[in-house]
């Protein structure tokens, strides 16, 4: 685990000097030789995905992204192996997580540490696939606030490419920019408690998704039902730490909104987060899918929480308290909720 908190450290240190944008990229280096060189006993995931590339060089049938397929028969010609799949999907992610931060944050070496905090070791060293999908989706975002609507739509498309469940992030159309309106709030409000209300009257509404006829819908549906039922997946607790703050950074943003009518982009970015809480209660009855979409809005985190510091009088008492949230939520991902193991090559 040395080498994990060791970066923290550096990571930690780059926030004092703010905006160095040669120790941020150094940084963001650093953080994909560590992703692409890592063996195959550091995460969960990594095994699962040599499986899933001897299926398909042994020409199996396997469901799965194209991107993913395409690699797989790029790495084995060029490599004669798996390793090629990791270095590319490293490279992406982090690539595509650097210009989402470099554009829409204030502070990039803060962002870049609740990054690595609360979203690396889930992404970059475990689901890579969301990993490269969610930083590409999350970067499109630029094209909304510059009013290039079709070609946020094709990078979302790109992003499904490297994981279906990118296609969501296309509600992002459905949201003003302009301000974050009290209609808004009370309807996030009223969403939340629902939620809530819906988990103790134990109702579950993913019921309604098997109507919807599409079939990888329906596949990713009937998978997350067997994980649930046969307990490969813990149960969701919308009473986490995690969930906890998300709310509770709502309720500031909110309190504060008007703050943030000249601000598309914290506009934008924080109706996607408000999402997160939403969904990680609403879809609990199943608890892997609810993780997922609760995850993927919840990248916006890595801007929110700098943008919400630059607007506090005190901004560099809001900084530090950005840091040591990230510190926190660093030590309960990796010995609380064990993400992954001691870093080996």
């Amino acid at each position: 685990m040395l080498i994990y908190i060791i970066l923290l450290l550096v990571l930690v240190v780059n926030c004092c000097f703010e905006n160095n944008k040669k120790l941020f990229n150094f940084s963001i280096f650093i953080l994909f030789i560590v992703a692409a060189l890592r063996s195959d006993d550091v995460d969960r995931d990594y095994k699962t995905y040599i499986s899933i590339y001897e299926y398909l060089i042994n020409g199996d049938s396997y469901t799965i992204e194209p991107t993913f397929i395409l690699l797989t028969y790029i790495s084995h010609v060029i490599t004669g192996s798996y390793f090629f799949i990791f270095v590319i999907y490293a490279a992406l992610a982090l690539h595509y997580k650097s210009k989402y931060i470099r554009y829409f944050s204030p502070y990039i070496c803060l962002s870049l540490l609740i990054y690595y905090s609360n979203f690396y070791f889930v992404h970059e060293l475990t689901q890579i696939r969301i990993g490269v999908a969610s930083a590409i989706g999350f970067y499109s975002l630029k094209y909304i606030i510059d009013g290039r609507k079709n070609k946020f739509i094709a990078f979302v498309l790109v992003a499904t490419l490297f994981h279906f469940s990118m296609i969501i992030l296309l509600v992002s159309l459905m949201f003003d920019t302009k301000r974050i309106s009290n209609k808004f709030i009370f309807s996030s409000f009223l969403l939340i408690i629902i939620s809530y209300s819906i988990i103790i009257l134990n109702f579950n509404p993913l019921e309604i998704l098997r109507y919807i006829p599409i079939s990888v819908l329906q596949e990713k549906l009937t998978i997350y039902k067997y994980q649930t039922a046969n307990g490969m997946v813990e149960a969701v607790n919308v009473f986490s730490a995690l969930q906890v703050i998300h709310i509770g950074v709502l309720i500031v943003v909110f309190c504060n909104a008007n703050k943030f009518d000249d601000n598309p982009s914290m506009v934008l970015l924080c109706k996607l987060y408000s999402l997160s809480p939403i969904s990680l209660a609403l879809l609990s009855s199943l608890p892997a899918f609810a993780i997922r979409i609760s995850e993927l809005f919840s990248v916006a985190d890595i801007i929110v929480l700098p943008i919400l510091a630059l607007y506090c009088k005190q901004r560099k008492i809001a900084r530090f308290a950005v840091v040591l949230l990230a510190v926190l939520v660093f030590f309960m991902n990796l010995y609380h909720n064990e993400i992954v193991k001691g870093y080996s090559i």
